[in-house]
C-alpha cells in the first residue's frame, strides 16, 4: 500500500516547516510528499526547498509552485495529481501537526477496513487567539449518517483525514468552485461512495489562529465573513446537487445559525429572512421562531446595521 501526502501552503514560510517536521517524523514514512505553493509572495518556496534539501528521508518529496492562486481546492487537486498512483492520500494543512503514528495507524485501519473511502482521526484544538485550554474533538460519530452528523456536530478538517485516492477521484476530487466549507463538500460526497472509518488512538494538533499569532497567512475560515450563511448555502448546494433525502432538521439548524450570525451583526431584516427559511423547512423547530421574535423586537428599538 502506497501513501501520499499533500501539503497546500500560502505565505507560511515558518509554519509549514513545523508541519513538514511532523511528516518527516512519521513511524511509517510516506511514499510521496508534495508541497503545493499557492503563489506565495514571501519566501515559502525557497524555505521549503532548502529544508527538503538539508534532510535525509526526503528523496520522494517535491515542491510544486502554482503560477496563480486558484484556492486551496485547486492546490489539493494539483497535489493529488502529482503524488502518482498512491492508494491513500493525506491532505495536511500547513499549520497543523500530525502525531508520529498517524500514517502507521491509518495504514493498519485501511488494511483492516478496506471498504472505507476515508479514515478519520480525532483532533486536539489549540486556539492561539484565546486564553482557553485545548479541547479534544472526536469524530467517531461519522461512521454512520456522516452527512447529517457533519452538519450538526462539525466536519473534520482535511488534516484529520486520509482518503482513498480512487474514491476521491471517483467523486470528482476537491471542487474549486467551493471556496469555503470545501472540507464538508468533499467529505459529504465521499460518504456517498462508502463508509468513513474512525481511527482511534490518534490525535492531531489543530492549531487555530496560529497564522495570525506569527504574522503569517491567516486561515481561510478567518477570511470569510458571515460564515453561518456560507455553511447553510453549502448544505443546500450539496442536497440539491445529489438529491440527498432528509436533512430537514439539519438544514433548519443551519439557517437558524445563519440567522444568529445576522442577529449578531444587528442586521434584523436579514436575520428574520433566514429564520423564516428555517421555519419553512422545519416548522416544528422552535429556535428560529424565537430568534425571529427577538430580531423583530430589537428592530423596533435599535437601528439595523446594514452590511457594507
Amino acid at each position: 500500500m502506497r501513501i501520499g501526502v499533500v501539503v497546500p501552503t500560502y505565505n507560511r514560510q515558518r509554519l509549514v516547516l513545523e508541519t513538514l517536521e511532523s511528516v518527516l517524523a512519521q513511524s511509517r514514512a510516506p511514499d510521496r510528499v508534495v508541497v503545493v505553493d499557492e503563489c506565495s509572495t514571501d519566501e515559502t518556496v525557497v524555505r521549503v526547498r532548502e529544508w527538503i534539501a538539508q534532510r535525509d528521508g526526503t528523496a520522494h518529496w517535491q515542491v510544486a509552485a502554482l503560477p496563480e492562486n486558484g484556492g486551496v481546492s485547486t492546490a489539493r487537486n494539483a497535489g493529488m495529481a502529482l503524488v502518482g498512483e498512491c492508494d491513500l492520500i493525506g491532505f495536511l494543512d500547513s499549520d497543523d501537526i500530525w502525531p508520529p503514528n498517524m500514517l502507521e495507524r491509518v495504514e493498519e485501519a485501511a488494511e483492516t477496513s478496506p471498504q472505507g473511502v476515508a479514515y478519520v482521526v480525532d483532533r486536539l484544538n489549540e486556539d492561539s487567539t484565546r486564553d482557553r485550554e485545548p479541547w479534544l474533538q472526536r469524530f467517531d460519530f461519522l461512521e454512520e449518517h456522516a452527512v447529517e452528523r457533519m452538519v450538526r456536530l462539525g466536519c473534520p478538517g482535511p488534516s484529520c483525514v486520509v482518503m482513498r485516492r480512487a474514491s476521491l477521484a471517483k467523486v470528482g476530487g476537491w471542487d474549486p468552485e467551493v471556496r469555503y466549507m470545501e472540507d464538508f463538500d468533499a467529505m459529504a460526497r465521499l460518504s456517498l461512495a462508502g463508509p468513513i472509518v474512525h481511527v482511534p488512538g490518534v490525535t492531531i494538533r489543530y492549531r487555530l489562529g496560529i497564522g495570525l499569532v506569527h504574522g503569517e497567512q491567516k486561515a481561510l475560515s478567518h477570511s470569510v465573513e458571515d460564515r453561518g450563511l456560507h455553511r447553510a448555502t453549502a448544505v443546500e448546494r450539496f442536497k440539491a446537487a445529489h438529491d440527498y433525502p432528509g436533512l430537514s432538521g439539519e438544514r433548519a439548524f443551519c439557517w437558524f445559525r445563519a440567522g444568529r450570525s445576522a442577529y449578531r451583526q444587528r442586521n434584523w431584516a436579514e436575520c428574520r429572512q433566514r429564520c423564516v427559511r428555517a421555519m419553512r423547512i422545519a416548522p416544528w423547530y422552535p429556535r428560529p421562531a424565537l430568534l425571529w421574535l427577538r430580531a423583530t423586537v430589537r428592530s423596533w428599538f435599535a437601528p439595523s446595521r446594514l452590511p457594507a
